[in-house]
């Protein structure tokens, strides 16, 4: 491979050339539906990179991003590594204590968060004056001097002052679960991610013509490969989920034409449980008729369009995976994050 097409913008890029007015990344709110194209993402990354870069940071300085699922995180992260330094992506659920230990231990100099999570988790905890913070959702009422992420949309972007990216710089500081001690911070270039798509790509698991839905939080190194990196550098579309009930999850897949659905084993084997639990129930001389229906019926709650099951961050049990194949249809596959292999 060349060292120079494993650089993220570089990919990205690529893509967006390609797909430039396809639709990048979509969400429902308020019932209605956001779609951002693949011109549009870029163009938003562009600024937010400016931004940065105007905000006089340099090589290796290390930017935090504390947010949802949802395409406000695509276009931080992108513009992040437009302006050529490490993005930190940490888990919103940790408490406020563990989110600023994150922050010292890996020196942020800005963070993207949203303001609910400022309020309950940053607000009281981050010395303001040395980390800059950069809000999404304030309301008007809010008198606190706080940097808009909506003031960024509306700046211009310049495309002439992005850095040079190599493949051995620094893309993304990952910090693991903590399972064996406390959370350590893994490095990972734009080499390390970008081989990775590059290896899933071989495969021809996604193609352009997919939709994906992300569900797992992208602070997770699989989840951002799988639900994020991998559809981008497709031509695919991102769905996203505001909420995780079953019953908007299938009506989010079924409504926007998800094809591939990336979950963890929990969420299949859950699944799983609620269908054999009503097939327990049907008398075994209509079992091969009640099959065919069970299938008809899951298929058209799921939507017909699904066509790949992708499970990760824990062993997915096969009896599991060959029911649920077997029952709906579909591909399952398994999947591994990058961040401790």
């Amino acid at each position: 491979m060349k060292e120079e097409s494993l650089v993220i913008p570089e990919l990205f890029s690529k893509a967006v050339s390609e797909f430039s007015d396809k639709v990048a990344l979509q969400v429902k709110h308020d019932n209605q539906r956001l779609k951002i194209t693949y011109k549009e993402l870029q163009e938003y990354s562009l600024k937010v990179a400016t931004f940065l870069i105007k905000e006089g940071l340099k090589k290796n300085d290390t930017v935090a991003i504390i947010l949802e699922n949802r395409p406000e995180w695509a276009i931080i992260y992108l513009g992040i590594i437009y302006a050529g330094l490490p993005c930190v992506p940490i888990d919103a659920q940790l408490n406020p204590g563990e989110i600023n230990n994150l922050i010292i231990d890996s020196d942020v100099k800005i963070i993207f968060c949203s303001y609910d999570i400022f309020v309950k988790k940053i607000k009281d905890n981050i010395q303001k004056g040395l980390i800059k913070i950069v809000v999404l959702d304030i309301p008007k009422s809010d008198g606190e001097n706080l940097i808009r992420f909506s003031d960024i949309e509306h700046i211009l972007a310049y495309a002439n002052i992005m850095p040079n990216i190599l493949a051995q710089d620094i893309a993304s500081l990952i910090y693991t679960s903590g399972t064996t001690a406390e959370p350590k911070g893994v490095l990972l270039s734009h080499a390390n991610i970008c081989s990775n798509f590059k290896s899933i790509a071989k495969l021809s698991i996604c193609s352009s013509a997919d939709n994906t839905l992300s569900i797992l939080p992208l602070h997770h190194t699989y989840a951002f490969m799988v639900t994020l990196i991998v559809p981008l550098f497709s031509g695919a579309t991102v769905t996203y989920c505001l909420s995780l009930k079953p019953s908007d999850l299938s009506q989010i897949i079924k409504e926007s034409g998800v094809t591939v659905l990336v979950g963890v084993p929990q969420l299949f084997s859950m699944l799983h449980r609620t269908i054999f639990e009503r097939i327990k129930k049907i008398h075994l001389l209509f079992l091969p008729f009640a099959l065919l229906l069970m299938r008809i019926k899951v298929r058209r709650h799921w939507g017909k369009k699904l066509r790949l099951l992708v499970s990760g961050g824990a062993r997915l049990d096969p009896q599991i995976a060959r029911d649920l194949s077997r029952l709906l249809g579909l591909k399952i596959i398994e999947g591994y994050g990058l961040t401790e292999t």
